[in-house]
């Protein structure tokens, strides 16, 4: 894809401004796609993070985790951080029965970004507060990305102020994919349940947990109580479209 840059040109750009570099990783194919490309670009220091979306994570999540860290990063661990998602739900009280309302308001519990996340891990491994993250975004996904990127080229590739870079902004998916086999990677499971990473704790990804993971249902269910009620309103809606 032409966008009057490519990605080698970024990850070069990103190595000279930035040395050790983190890598936001979803175990999603994109993510896979990018920590290949960065992986032997030469930067002197690679981290891997995931933000999970239940705390303590999810067993079937951790064995894509684990699969990742031994035959992707070559042993380097892939540091877990809480989504973003997390604060938004509980301060909402979303799935969360009346007895916790109180506990949640009395908690107090302030927003975070995902750039809050990336600054607690650069601060913890001790790297210049400027370290940019690695996101695995492609122009190919949407006509808003395509567009974002031709016009501001480069100056889109690398926000400096925002502190993120876009190594793999200029694939396709038929790279992504080549790249990906080359290597001998699989996808994780994730793709054959819900056809993408999992993302949420709506009916399209608890009703395949459901089937394929009870254990890790039921700790959704142990952090979002009421959330088995997206059952309920697939059935109402069923009932009364009939």
């Amino acid at each position: 894809m032409d966008l009057g840059f490519t990605g080698e040109q970024v990850i070069e750009e990103a190595r000279r401004l930035s040395p050790r570099i983190l890598i936001s990783f979803s175990t999603g194919k994109d993510s896979i796609g990018m920590s290949l490309a960065l992986r032997d670009a030469g930067f002197e220091d690679i981290q891997p993070f995931y933000l999970y979306q239940i705390p303590g994570n999810l067993a079937f999540i951790e064995e894509s985790l684990d699969y990742y860290e031994r035959n992707l990063f070559n042993g380097i661990r892939i540091v877990r951080m809480p989504h973003p998602s997390i604060q938004r739900g509980l301060r909402k009280a979303i799935f969360q029965p009346p007895d916790r309302l109180g506990l949640i308001t009395e908690i107090d519990i302030q927003p975070y970004s995902s750039q809050d996340v990336a600054d607690d891990i650069i601060g913890w491994l001790g790297w210049p507060s400027d370290a940019l993250t690695a996101i695995g975004i492609r122009a190919a996904d949407s006509q808003n990305r395509y567009s974002l990127f031709k016009r501001k080229g480069m100056a889109a590739a690398i926000n400096v102020s925002a502190k993120k870079f876009y190594p793999i902004a200029d694939w396709n998916k038929e790279r992504l994919l080549d790249k990906i086999k080359a290597a001998g990677l699989k996808l994780p499971v994730d793709y054959r349940l819900f056809g993408k990473t999992f993302d949420g704790t709506d009916l399209r990804f608890i009703a395949p947990l459901r089937e394929h993971f009870p254990a890790d249902y039921q700790r959704v269910l142990d952090i979002e109580p009421f959330c088995d009620m997206e059952f309920f309103r697939y059935e109402h809606r069923q009932v009364a479209a009939q």
